[in-house]
């Protein structure tokens, strides 16, 4: 008995293929914007050969490490080098397939422009039973030190950030954003750190209510679920956030929340402080 199931399907574009070709055969949303740069480059024909020919060597690599190499090898280079022309007309199919980016810019800044060693960073990860909050304040030291021995070697870096927010720009104006942060990997906090990925939307050119829709509606109309999820609106589902400061004067109001009503439930901020506390006092198993 053979099942259909329409799941919508979102992931990396693998090394060995363009950007183009992965919208064409069905991918629904591309992750990080990774290896989009290639398909931005006059030289993308060069450098993917040039990976397949890295997959296809004989010898064993962890493909972590290969990713690596072909990043370091490529990324920046294609990013300074990019035509932008190329690159419009890339999206556009994207638009006309309706594949979709959910970019993680933050995730970006967390590894380029580490903010994850800052004391104001280390206080999102206060609600966190105490073992996890200790093991992720170690981590954080440990990143900060990579980061400054590694990203300062990473030539055309620069310009890579400047192309990221060139993509990201352009996405917004056409509603094929969405907002996501990979978390936990890089320490991005859960839940903080959506609201770090609408600060740093913004910080690339969304306006604040472009960020919000990148949360809230592009990503009901993915799921194919606009009809109940994504707005305020009659017959919509009232899964809502209330604030007691406008996030479209300052998007970073999305943090000043006041309750949350959630699955015919109101949580006042009473309630969602008595949730945290609970969080504090879990078990956390040892390693």
């Amino acid at each position: 008995m053979l099942f259909r199931f329409e799941l919508a399907v979102a992931g990396h574009i693998p090394l060995a293929m363009d950007a183009v070709t992965v919208s064409r055969q069905g991918l629904d949303s591309i992750e990080h914007l990774r290896n989009v740069e290639i398909s931005c480059s006059p030289d993308e024909r060069r450098m993917i050969d040039e990976r397949r020919t890295w997959l296809e060597r004989p010898e064993q690599q962890f493909g972590s490490d290969l990713r690596m190499q072909a990043h370091r090898a490529h990324r920046n280079r294609a990013a300074q080098d990019h035509d932008w022309q190329r690159c419009v007309e890339v999206l556009a199919i994207h638009k006309a397939n309706g594949t979709l980016h959910t970019p993680t810019y933050a995730l970006m800044l967390a590894v380029y422009e580490p903010f994850h060693h800052t004391a104001q960073w280390h206080q999102t990860f206060a609600d966190f039973p105490g073992p996890l909050r200790l093991k992720w304040q170690e981590q954080s030291t440990a990143r900060k030190a990579w980061a400054d021995s590694f990203v300062p070697t990473m030539e055309g870096l620069q310009a890579y950030l400047a192309w990221v927010k060139k993509v990201i720009a352009h996405l917004a104006n056409d509603s094929m954003l969405m907002a996501g942060t990979d978390t936990p990997l890089w320490l991005m906090t859960p839940g903080y750190s959506l609201h770090k990925e609408l600060e740093a939307l913004v910080t690339a050119g969304l306006t604040p209510l472009q960020a919000l829709e990148a949360a809230t509606l592009t990503p009901a109309r993915f799921f194919g679920l606009e009809a109940e999820s994504g707005s305020i609106a009659p017959g919509q589902r009232a899964n809502l956030v209330l604030l007691r400061s406008n996030p479209l004067e300052d998007i970073r109001n999305t943090r000043d929340i006041e309750t949350v009503v959630r699955g015919g439930k109101v949580y006042d901020r009473i309630a969602l402080d008595a949730l945290l506390a609970q969080t504090r006092e879990m078990a956390w198993p040892e390693p």
